[in-house]
């Protein structure tokens, strides 16, 4: 598996569990139990932003993992489906086991460039997360479809190496799309209104603080009233509300870099003052942006890391990513 260039454009490439010598591929096959005794520089209780699509299929063990700051409980038989940009940690408990796939966002779109199939697969596979639960039939199937995925990526290299790889990957992302619980799990955003379904596209796109309905509203030519009323029968939520949600999320993933100074958080969400910024979040939150990321840390961990050890967290984890920003 040969890794694509860094373009101009490209968020960076790191991910915060490689080796600092070792550039990460394309799609990585690998056990969770192998990862949990990785010495990495940091403690994967941590929230951890990461910049690339993770699947884990629970074989053993039961453990809470945390997605968004949202704790899941996790059994054997969950499939837990983490996207880029979101942000994870692990639960204290250490005897989970599993296979474990992780692949960048462009690897996915280059491979689904020429295959629409391929591409709508992976996006209901990643609509179906954070968590699934499969069932007997199904996961014997997504075992099958991991250790199929693995043998193909951990082969030697030779000429047709991308190509079997590419192949082996767009079976693998069929195979766990197409399981009943996938399909269910998705199926709420697949039948959503399409209204509802370009404004949470265009909220990706362009949230921010300097962002207001009206915009949206003509970006999705309808009026506000409009907007609200279909937001509200479908999400039972408002277009500012849904707005707000979206920015303080953003808000919430950034600080999880400690090395990232608030008023930083503050300009790239499009605050023009880190007062206000400071203000948002404590009326959203219900805490201020400082105490939030005080309390990201558990209790016993060590401290953030010293201006020595950031330079090489840094290197590792990929910084506090330029692509990070509230405007992707």
């Amino acid at each position: 598996m040969k890794a694509v260039p860094r373009g101009p454009n490209r968020a960076p490439r790191e991910v915060w569990f490689q080796r600092p010598d070792r550039m990460p591929l394309e799609v990585e096959i690998l056990r969770v139990e192998s990862l949990l005794r990785r010495r990495m520089g940091m403690n994967l209780e941590d929230p951890q932003r990461i910049h690339f699509h993770q699947l884990i299929l629970i074989a053993a063990g039961s453990t809470t993992h945390t997605v968004d700051f949202a704790p899941l409980s996790v059994v054997p038989g969950t499939l837990l489906i983490t996207r880029a940009g979101q942000v994870q940690a692990f639960g204290p408990e250490r005897g989970i086991r599993g296979p474990l796939a992780l692949f960048t966002p462009w690897f996915l779109e280059g491979r689904s460039l020429g295959t629409t199939g391929l591409a709508g697969a992976s996006r209901l596979l990643l609509a179906a997360g954070p968590a699934v639960q499969l069932g007997y039939a199904s996961r014997a199937r997504a075992i099958h479809a991991f250790d199929t995925l693995g043998l193909v990526a951990s082969a030697p290299q030779s000429r047709f190496a991308d190509e079997g790889v590419g192949a082996a990957f767009a079976m693998f992302v069929f195979e766990l799309a197409g399981l009943p619980e996938v399909l269910a799990a998705a199926a709420g955003s697949e039948s959503e209104d399409e209204l509802v379904a370009r404004f949470f596209r265009l909220l990706e796109e362009r949230f921010s603080a300097g962002g207001n309905v009206d915009s949206f509203a003509r970006g999705l030519h309808v009026s506000i009233r409009t907007l609200d009323r279909r937001l509200l029968a479908a999400r039972a939520v408002t277009a500012r509300q849904a707005i707000r949600a979206r920015i303080l999320l953003e808000a919430k993933r950034m600080l999880t870099a400690r090395e990232l100074p608030i008023k930083a958080v503050a300009d790239k969400l499009g605050f023009t003052e880190p007062q206000n910024f400071t203000r948002f979040f404590r009326t959203q939150a219900g805490v201020s942006p400082q105490a939030f990321r005080d309390g990201l840390v558990r209790p016993g961990n060590p401290p953030p890391p010293g201006k020595r050890e950031r330079g090489r967290e840094r290197r590792v984890r990929g910084g506090p990513a330029r692509g990070t920003t509230a405007r992707p």
